[in-house]
C-alpha cells in the first residue's frame, strides 16, 4: 500500500481544484459502498464544488460532467446504468478510499465506535449507522463545538438496499437531537434526517439559512413546519416515501432557489399548493397531484401551476387527473409541450367516480392538451376513459417506453408499429380492447411505389400482454392470405398474460430471452415455431445482442405479475443454501456475442436463441409437442397449473440445453407409463435443477432420472401419492441439495442416500412419516444421512 499510494496521488494531483474536492468529499463513504449518482452530484452543489462551465449549463449537469471525468481517470467505479444510459450508481475500488481518506485529511471525519476523531478544522462528518446507537447522542457535544461543520451525515452501508446517503442522526435521537442541530449548527448546508421514524419535524430548522440539501424521506410526519420556507438557500428537498405526509408548506413558492423536489411516493399527498409554478428553476418535480373535493377541504394548486416549469427533467407524475370543461382548459394552461427536457411521463386519472357515466369526449379532449415535448421518451397513461387516444402519440418519435394501464373504454390504439424508438410496450387491463390493430396485416405492412414498406416495430424489446380478456386477435380485419408480420430481431422478451381469446398475432421467432404465457391460448406460440426457417434481418446492425437494458428489466416490476416472481423464486433460500460452500455458480444463461448468428447465415430456426419458457394455465396445452426441438437454446423451462398436461414427451427430450427444469400443479401428468417416460430423461445432460410440486400422479421418481449426473438440485413438493425414492439415487453424483416437503406416504429414505458425497444440503418438511425417521439420534434413517453437513427436519412448511 505504501508503495501505490504515492502513484495513486499522482493522478489526484493532476486534478483540477474542483474535482480535488468533490473526490476528497467521497471520504465520508466506507469502503463498497454504492454511492447514488444524482444524490452525489447534489451534494456536490450543495457544498458549492461544482460551477457550470456554460452560461446555460445547469449546475447539476455540470456535477455529472465532473462525475465523468473522474470516472473517466479511474477514480469511480460504474456499478448500474438507467433506463436511459446515464449512470445511475457508482463506487470506489479500496485503493482509491484509501486515498480520498489521505487528501481529505482533518477537514473531513468519519465516526464510528472506534474513531471519533473531531476538531474545530472538521467540515464534513459522517457516522456509522452501525455503530452503537448510543454514538451520536455522544458525539454531539463535540460536533456542535466544531460549529464550522457543514456536513453530519450518517452512512448506513446495508448489504440488501441500497438506501442511498443518509445525513442525519439515529432513530432514537429523533425530535431533540434534531433540534439541537437546527439549533446550533447554523453553517450546515447539508442535513439529512432519513428514516428517523419522526412524527414531527422541528421548528429549528428553519434557522438553517445556509442549508442547500435536505433530506427527510422515510419518516411519518403529516405536516412539515412552516419555518421550512425560511431556507430560501434550499436547493434539494427530499420527501421520498413519506407516506402520511398531506400537503407541503403553503409558502412554498419563498424556496426561490429550489431545483429539486423528491415528492416520489408520498401516497397521503392530498394536492400540490398554490405558489409552486413561481418555483421556476425546479428542475426536479417527481409527482404533481391535484386536489380531491371530497378528500380535502379546500382547493389546491392547478395543473396551471405547471405552465412556467419548463425547466422540470427526468420524471412527472401527475395524478388525480379529472374529467369536464374545466380540466379541458387546465390541460393546455400546462403546457406540457414545452417541457424539452422532460424524459418521462405519467398520467393518471382519478379512478374513484364512476368511469359509465364519463363521458369519453372529455377525456379525449382533455388528453390532448396534455400534449408532451417529442423529446420524450416514456409515457404512461393510467385511468384513462376515452374510446381513442390522441393523435399526437405518433408524433413522440423518440418514445422508448408506452404503458396503458386500466383505460376500461379503450377500444382502438394508434399505429404503435410505426414508432421508431420504441422498445417497451406494456398493455394492462384494457377491458374493452378487442384488437390491436383496424387494419388486416397486411394493411399495417402496406407501401406505396414510392415509399418502402414500413418496419414493424423495428426497435422492439420488451412486449407484455396482461389482463385483455376481450382481445380477439392483433388485426380487426383478418384475411387468410395475409403473411404474418414479424417481430423485430431486438424482441428479447414477450409476456402474453390472461388473453384467453387472443389466437392470432405476429410472429416473434427471434425472441431471445423469456416468454411468458399464462391463461392464454397456445396458438401464437404454435404459430411461431412452426413458421419455419425464415431468413436473417438483412441489415446487420440488427444482428446484435439484446441490450442490457431489457435484459434487466423484471416482471416484478410490474404488481400484477409479481405471481411470476413468487413462482420463479420461491426455492431461492434453499438453492441459496446448496450454493453457500460452492467455489463456482452454475454457468449464466446469457449469450455471448459470438453465439448469435452471422449475417452470412441464410436462415434461421424460430425461437433457437429462447432461453427461458414459462408456461402457467395454458388449457390447450395436453403434451409437450416435438417441434420444442427448435429450442436449442433453452436454459430454463417452468410449466405450472396446466390441468391437461398429459406427458412430458415427445417434446421434452428435445432441450438438450435445459438446466432448469420446474413442473407444479400438473394434475394429469403421468411421468411414470411407459418405457419412453424413462428414455426421454437420458438427453437432459446439462440439467442442474429439477423442481417437481403438486403432482398426484407421480408415485415413483421416472427411473430415467439416474442418468441426469449433472443435477445438483432435486426438489419435491406437495406430490401426495410419492411412495419412496428409489436405489439408483446414488447415481445422481453431483447432487447438492434434495428437498422433500408435503409428500405424506413418503416413507423412508434408500440406505443409497449415503453414496451421494456431494450432498451437502437435506430438507425434509411436513412429511409426517418419513419426519420422525428422520430425527437427529433417534430416528431410524438417521445413520443414512448422519454425514450431511446441512440437514432440516421440521412438521410444517414456515
Amino acid at each position: 500500500m505504501e508503495d501505490i499510494l504515492p502513484t495513486l496521488k499522482l493522478s489526484y494531483d493532476h486534478l483540477p481544484s474542483h474535482l480535488k474536492h468533490c473526490f476528497a468529499y467521497c471520504r465520508l463513504f466506507p469502503k463498497d459502498y454504492v454511492m447514488d449518482v444524482q444524490t452525489l452530484t447534489n451534494l456536490w452543489v450543495a457544498q458549492d464544488f461544482i460551477k457550470a462551465s456554460e452560461p446555460n449549463q445547469c449546475l447539476e449537469e455540470a456535477g455529472y460532467d465532473c462525475f465523468k471525468e473522474l470516472l473517466w481517470r479511474y477514480f469511480f467505479q460504474v456499478v448500474k446504468k438507467d433506463e436511459w444510459g446515464n449512470i445511475a450508481t457508482c463506487k470506489m475500488h479500496d485503493l482509491m478510499h484509501d486515498l480520498a481518506i489521505f487528501v481529505a485529511g482533518t477537514k473531513c471525519a468519519t465516526l464510528n465506535g472506534n474513531d471519533r476523531n473531531i476538531n474545530k478544522k472538521t467540515r464534513h462528518v459522517s457516522f456509522d449507522c452501525n455503530s452503537n446507537s448510543h454514538m451520536f447522542g455522544e458525539m454531539l457535544p463535540s460536533l456542535i463545538e466544531a460549529k464550522k461543520i457543514r456536513s453530519a451525515i450518517i452512512v448506513c452501508n446495508d448489504n440488501f438496499t441500497h438506501r442511498g446517503v443518509i445525513i442525519g442522526t439515529f432513530r432514537t435521537a429523533q425530535y431533540s437531537l434534531c433540534d439541537a442541530i437546527g439549533s446550533n449548527l447554523k453553517l450546515l448546508r447539508t442535513l439529512n434526517l432519513q428514516n428517523l421514524n419522526m412524527r414531527e419535524v422541528p421548528k429549528s430548522i428553519g434557522k438553517l439559512k445556509h442549508l442547500r440539501y435536505l433530506d427527510l424521506s422515510e419518516n411519518w410526519f403529516e405536516a412539515l413546519p412552516n419555518s421550512i420556507t425560511k431556507l430560501h438557500n434550499l436547493q434539494t428537498l427530499k420527501l421520498n416515501s413519506c407516506k402520511q405526509l398531506g400537503m407541503l408548506p403553503k409558502n412554498i413558492n419563498k424556496l426561490v432557489n429550489l431545483r429539486n423536489l423528491d415528492i416520489n411516493s408520498c401516497t397521503g399527498l392530498k394536492c400540490m399548493p398554490h405558489g409552486l409554478g413561481q418555483l421556476t428553476s425546479l428542475r426536479i418535480l417527481s409527482k404533481f397531484v391535484l386536489c380531491l373535493d371530497i378528500d380535502y377541504g379546500h382547493k389546491g394548486g392547478e395543473l396551471d401551476e405547471l405552465e412556467t416549469l419548463n425547466n422540470l427533467r427526468g420524471h412527472l407524475t401527475i395524478e388525480n387527473l379529472k374529467h369536464g370543461e374545466d380540466a379541458i382548459q387546465q390541460s393546455k394552461a400546462a403546457k406540457l409541450k414545452e417541457k424539452q427536457y422532460l424524459q418521462s411521463l405519467e398520467l393518471s386519472w382519478c379512478g374513484i367516480v364512476d368511469v359509465h357515466s364519463i363521458e369519453a369526449g372529455h377525456h379525449e379532449l382533455q388528453v390532448e392538451g396534455l400534449q408532451p415535448h417529442p423529446n420524450l421518451k416514456s409515457l404512461s397513461l393510467s385511468s384513462y376513459n376515452g374510446i381513442k387516444f390522441p393523435s399526437w402519440v405518433m408524433s413522440l418519435t423518440n418514445l422508448v417506453r408506452f404503458v396503458l394501464v386500466s383505460c376500461s373504454k379503450c377500444q382502438h390504439l394508434p399505429p404503435l408499429h410505426q414508432l421508431p424508438s420504441l422498445k417497451q410496450l406494456r398493455l394492462e387491463r384494457l377491458h374493452s380492447l378487442e384488437f390491436i390493430s383496424n387494419n388486416s396485416a397486411g394493411g399495417d405492412m402496406s407501401c406505396s411505389s414510392s415509399t418502402p414498406a414500413p418496419l414493424f416495430f423495428p426497435s422492439l424489446e420488451v412486449l407484455m400482454l396482461n389482463d385483455l380478456p376481450n382481445l380477439k386477435g392483433w388485426w380487426k380485419d383478418g384475411d387468410p392470405f395475409d403473411i404474418l408480420p414479424t417481430f423485430p430481431y431486438s424482441l428479447s422478451m414477450i409476456a402474453i398474460w390472461k388473453c384467453p381469446k387472443l389466437t392470432c398475432m405476429p410472429l416473434f421467432p427471434y425472441v431471445s430471452k423469456s416468454i411468458n404465457l399464462q391463461n392464454s391460448s397456445w396458438k401464437p406460440f404454435q404459430q411461431t415455431i412452426l413458421s419455419g426457417a425464415g431468413p436473417l434481418p438483412t441489415s446487420a446492425t440488427n444482428i446484435i445482442e439484446p441490450s442490457s437494458s431489457a435484459a434487466a428489466i423484471s416482471l416484478s416490476s410490474f404488481s400484477s405479475l409479481s405471481q411470476l416472481t413468487t413462482l420463479i423464486s420461491s426455492w431461492i433460500p434453499f438453492q441459496l443454501t446448496i450454493f453457500s460452500g460452492a467455489t463456482t455458480l452454475p454457468t449464466s444463461a446469457t449469450h455471448t456475442e459470438a453465439s448469435w448468428p452471422s449475417t452470412s447465415s441464410l436462415s434461421f430456426t424460430p425461437l433457437s436463441q429462447l432461453t427461458s419458457l414459462i408456461i402457467i394455465n395454458i388449457e390447450d396445452l395436453k403434451f409437450l409437442p416435438d417441434y420444442l426441438k427448435s429450442l436449442t437454446s433453452l436454459k430454463t423451462l417452468h410449466i405450472s397449473h396446466c390441468e391437461e398436461l398429459k406427458s412430458l414427451s415427445p417434446g421434452i427430450q428435445n432441450l438438450t440445453s435445459l438446466q432448469d427444469l420446474e413442473i407444479e400443479s400438473c394434475e394429469k401428468l403421468n411421468m411414470s407409463d411407459g418405457a419412453e417416460a424413462n428414455t426421454m430423461w437420458e438427453p437432459l445432460q446439462s440439467l442442474l435443477f429439477l423442481k417437481l410440486k403438486g403432482l398426484p400422479k407421480l408415485v415413483d421418481l421416472p427411473e430415467g432420472l439416474q442418468h441426469l449426473t449433472s443435477l445438483q438440485l432435486l426438489e419435491i413438493d406437495r406430490c401426495s401419492n410419492l411412495v419412496s425414492l428409489r436405489g439408483w439415487i446414488k447415481r445422481l453424483k453431483s447432487l447438492r441439495g434434495l428437498q422433500i416437503s408435503q409428500c405424506p406416504k413418503m416413507a423412508s429414505l434408500p440406505e443409497e442416500i449415503k453414496s451421494l458425497s456431494s450432498l451437502q444440503t437435506l430438507w425434509i418438511l411436513g412429511c409426517s412419516t418419513l419426519g420422525p425417521r428422520c430425527l437427529r439420534d433417534t430416528g431410524e434413517d438417521w445413520p443414512k444421512i448422519a454425514q450431511i453437513p446441512q440437514l432440516k427436519v421440521a412438521d410444517c412448511i414456515y
